[in-house]
């Protein structure tokens, strides 16, 4: 009498996300029956549903079995890039939930805005999904200063920084605010008073500051007529030289003595010593030094009014 042959009974294989560890498939059935596997292992890459065929070993009377693994698609978090974020600047909460649809937390939970790390989001468990990291920068305003004076025989309003790179920012300058179309520089040659400002974009972070140009002038006056020490008729009473960025003015009578010298020049000679006493009408010689230029000399005349 010929013996019934057994099927092998296998525990189901429980579905699985792509890229995590493949189950092992059983070396024999519950119910003791030995054999192989078709393919050995599980695949744990190809997302789908794959047959895997059991073959007894021969001597046993038992049928080929066969069971199913199902490999879930893994989704990876899709949460974008932080932008940069500025001193003082909104810092974002980290959601929770991804735009895909993965719910996880982050470690930390909270941005930290006066420092730049990175943020690492993992999903919960249950969920065939992928976590991400996020580097977070926290970037300062750029700090600067708008000065202006004569450059080059031209009234120039430029930018002083000393905590970002010049060369690769960007510029935005205004005049009594309307912007100056095509001044993306640092610097820039402007003929008219007024307000003017200046915006400094860095690393996306920005900051505006003012000059107010008093003066563009830089042509220099031939002669004075002062009265004295008084005040004169208003008609070139001094030696005007405001917003022309003088870091030093020395005046020389005709026998190459110094008779006046001031730092930081702007308009304060009247035709005085350095004791202040009137010196006498004639020509004078001057030499004027700014910053980044060379220096400048050349002769001016008093002629004291009556």
């Amino acid at each position: 009498m010929t013996a019934p042959s057994i099927t092998p009974v296998f525990d189901a294989i429980v579905d699985f996300c792509a890229g995590t560890t493949a189950p092992l498939l059983q070396a024999s059935s519950n119910n003791s029956i030995s054999g192989s596997w078709l393919p050995a292992t599980i695949d744990n890459t190809t997302v789908g549903t794959s047959t895997y065929t059991f073959t007894p070993t021969p001597g046993q009377c038992a049928n080929v079995q066969t069971l199913t693994a199902t490999v879930l698609p893994s989704i990876t978090s899709d949460f974008a890039e932080i932008a940069t974020i500025c001193s003082g600047g909104v810092v974002p909460t980290l959601e929770t939930t991804s735009p895909n649809g993965v719910v996880g937390t982050w470690t930390p939970d909270v941005i930290n805005p006066a420092q730049g790390q990175n943020y690492t989001f993992t999903p919960a468990p249950n969920q065939c999904a992928t976590g991400q990291t996020l580097a977070v920068t926290i970037a300062n305003n750029p700090q600067f200063e708008v000065i202006g004076g004569c450059l080059n025989g031209n009234y120039t309003l430029s930018v002083t920084a000393a905590d970002f790179d010049i060369e690769t920012a960007t510029y935005v300058w205004k005049y009594e605010n309307n912007i100056i179309s095509g001044q993306n520089n640092a610097t820039i040659v402007v003929s008219q008073t007024g307000n003017y400002t200046c915006e400094v974009v860095y690393q996306g972070c920005s900051t505006e500051e003012p000059f107010i140009a008093i003066s563009v002038s830089c042509t220099i006056q031939k002669g004075i007529s002062p009265k004295g020490t008084g005040d004169g008729d208003g008609l070139n009473d001094y030696f005007d030289l405001e917003g022309q960025n003088v870091t030093k003015l020395e005046i020389f009578n005709r026998y190459g003595s110094k008779v006046y010298s001031k730092a930081n020049y702007s308009k304060e000679w009247y035709g005085q010593t350095d004791g202040g006493d009137e010196l006498p009408d004639g020509t004078y010689f001057y030499v004027i030094e700014r910053n980044g230029e060379d220096s400048k000399t050349g002769w001016i005349y008093i002629n004291h009014e009556l």
